[in-house]
């Protein structure tokens, strides 16, 4: 083996272990944050497996009803994750403005004509929901963009099955498609766990 072969063989196996350490760190986060975490991206790996097993038995129908089923459960343990960890970190004394707590919890303040004032709930987007709780808990850093650009595109796969319209691609197994958007999910929601840890007050 000469030594640039040796270099990559070992820089592709500290990447390996770096990711088994920071999935393991994500495992011990999710159950942390509660039961509900847990049990929906147990729940998506579950799917995500029969898929994979009706895809070796040629089973195409089936693979792509598991694959549907991974997405949308993926999704909901996506979204979980976000919800929980915003909570903890509003809790948390990690510094942010009165607005972006607001955002995190999805409410909003409003004075009502009595002059007082009133908290209803507030709609902010999924990602950048996300975006916001990561920028917090890494202390300002950007999430990568190739990153976020097929966080994105996963969320868009979600939608097309979650509120069909004509012309929409429910087609999961081609190109691999409903693999890569549960492995979007997931890494979105490692990464996450990975600036979490490094922040001293979470």
């Amino acid at each position: 083996m000469t030594n640039s072969a040796a270099v990559s063989s070992k820089a592709s196996l500290d990447a390996i272990d770096a990711y088994i350490r920071a999935y393991e760190e994500f495992e011990k986060k999710s159950r942390d944050l509660g039961p509900e975490v847990h049990v929906l991206w147990t729940d998506a790996h579950y799917f995500f497996g029969r898929s994979l097993e009706a895809a070796k038995l040629g089973k195409t129908d089936e693979e792509e009803r598991f694959l549907r089923a991974t997405v949308l459960v993926a999704a909901a343990a996506f979204e979980s994750f976000t919800n929980f960890l915003a909570h903890s970190v509003v809790n948390s004394s990690a510094q942010m403005t009165e607005f972006e707590r607001n955002i995190l919890l999805e409410q909003q303040e409003r004075v009502n004509d009595k002059g007082q004032v009133h908290t209803s709930k507030s709609k902010c987007g999924t990602l950048q929901r996300f975006l916001l709780l990561f920028r917090i808990c890494s202390t300002g850093r950007d999430f990568d963009e190739d990153t976020r650009k097929e966080l994105q595109e996963a969320l868009d796969v979600r939608d097309a099955i979650v509120h069909p319209k004509p012309g929409c691609n429910l087609n999961l197994a081609a190109e691999r498609r409903g693999i890569k958007v549960f492995h979007d999910f997931l890494t979105a929601d490692i990464m996450l766990t990975v600036v979490a840890k490094t922040n001293p007050v979470l």
